[in-house]
């Protein structure tokens, strides 16, 4: 890692995977910043709409099936409203429209998406590297990193905070912003075994009686995925 870069993009996930690829070819000196060890995990199904894989296949290229994992196509959206009533088959095209896409999505694995997205641009990646602030002056950004237990300053004419939801860069550029937005913990298990569900779609539980949001179920290899979207403080058990 360098002193000095012309952009500095905090967060290595799709969004700074695609800001870096945006600035490809530019000229422009860039830097992504990512906490974890490059690839880390992400909790998030990993699964890729329609709609997602026309944005990577038009900006990054087809998506390689090394970062797939078994069922490679996803099909679909299968909902029960409430234990015990059958299912409703919900195809993408219901719910993600849009000229040109695809009829199924793809079924990767987010860790490894998410470095293959990275390597498409010519960004230098700076892994096990936290974001601590920034501060500015006459048109510098002077950003504050903490990489690899190393406290070290960075310049850069541009930062882009790309680091999800609860994000470091915009609490430290708007530090109220937060009080507004409401938060939706998830909570997510890796089962083996077996299971009386396809593995071609994404499974959706409605019930309350489950969760006070909504539940998924999704085949990944030999797991059986269970993530609950639960209400601020709700007891998940």
């Amino acid at each position: 890692m360098e002193k000095q870069y012309d952009v500095v993009i905090v967060g290595a996930g799709p969004a700074g995977a695609g800001a870096a690829r945006a600035l490809k070819d530019s000229g422009l000196k860039t830097l992504i910043v990512e906490k974890g060890k490059i690839p880390r995990y992400k909790m998030c199904s990993g699964i890729l709409f329609p709609s997602s894989v026309k944005v990577i296949r038009d900006n990054f290229g087809e998506v390689p099936d090394n970062i797939c994992c078994e069922p490679k196509i996803i099909k679909g959206n299968r909902v029960f409203l409430a234990i015990g009533t059958p299912f409703i088959d919900i195809p993408f095209a219901a719910f993600d429209p849009g000229e040109d896409l695809d009829e199924y999505g793809f079924n990767t694995w987010r860790a490894d998406l998410d470095s293959w997205l990275c390597s498409q641009s010519d960004a230098e990646i700076a892994d096990e590297t936290r974001f601590n602030g920034y501060s500015k002056d006459k048109g510098t950004y002077s950003v504050r990193l903490t990489h690899k237990k190393e406290q070290v300053i960075v310049n850069a004419g541009y930062l882009v905070g790309a680091d999800g939801t609860i994000s470091r860069v915009r609490k430290s550029a708007f530090p109220d912003f937060d009080e507004g937005v409401g938060l939706l913990p998830n909570y997510e298990e890796y089962y083996t075994g077996k299971i009386d569900l396809d593995p071609g779609y994404l499974y959706l539980f409605m019930d309350r009686k489950l969760t006070g949001y909504f539940a998924t179920v999704f085949h990944k290899n030999e797991y059986i995925v269970v993530v609950t979207g639960v209400r601020k403080e709700e007891n998940v058990g």
